[in-house]
């Protein structure tokens, strides 16, 4: 753990030292067991939909432009309405700052939450849970 006391966190990180004992596609690499076409270690590859690859050839529009607000505008209305509230926000940030976020409003709410975690991201949500003080059962 990393940090001060009011904002500790873990690291994700891996070692080449560590990738290197404990992964069968170095050790392929190294011994030249692998086949002639590269390897994509990325999330994906995903299919893009034809009119989001036809948005790419756009200009892109500020941030700060009438035209963005109001497509933001709509954005927020729409997830209103989807999941029926009075009032929704759009965040940019990572999956952690996500659940810092879901961590915070849920300590709003009275009772106990369950967590159920079988894996590291599991075990980052207890982190949060810890940090912000809920009432969890795990």
């Amino acid at each position: 753990m990393v940090g001060t006391e009011e904002a500790m966190f873990q690291p994700m990180f891996l070692t080449r030292e560590k990738f290197e004992t404990s992964t069968k596609v170095f050790r392929k690499m190294m011994t030249g067991k692998t086949q002639s076409k590269r390897l994509n270690f990325l999330p994906g590859p995903v299919a893009i939909k034809k009119e989001v690859e036809q948005a790419f050839y756009n200009p892109p529009i500020s941030h700060r432009s009438s035209d963005f607000m109001e497509n933001i505008k709509i954005v927020r209305e729409r997830l209103c309405e989807l999941v029926n509230a009075e009032h929704a926000q759009i965040v940019v940030g990572t999956g952690t700052l996500a659940n810092d976020l879901v961590a915070a409003h849920l300590k709003k709410l009275s009772g106990k939450g369950l967590i159920l975690a079988n894996g590291e991201f599991g075990y980052r949500l207890i982190d949060h849970a810890e940090r912000m003080n809920l009432r969890t059962k795990r």
